[in-house]
């Protein structure tokens, strides 16, 4: 018992309040959107993170670095079509 309330009682209360299909629902957009929010902020800053790692000059490093990412996003944005 927690508080004085059954656990049993308190998983049936729940389970009435939010069915399992629109439950399923919610954690299925919620991973969605941060998974996409993830991506999305990680794509800005891979440049940054290689610029910091790469052994080369800032320009040669560039150079490399802007159509590497810009081909990544035209392959991605091509399987969509």
């Amino acid at each position: 018992m927690i508080s004085g309330v059954d656990m049993n009682q308190r998983m049936r209360v729940i389970a009435s309040v939010f069915p399992a299909k629109n439950r399923d629902i919610a954690i299925l957009v919620t991973a969605q959107f941060s998974l996409a929010f993830a991506i999305n902020f990680m794509h800005v800053f891979v440049p940054f993170y290689v610029q910091a790692i790469s052994p080369l000059d800032e320009a040669a490093t560039l150079g490399w670095t802007g159509p590497a990412v810009a081909a990544c996003h035209h392959l991605g944005q091509g399987r969509n079509r």
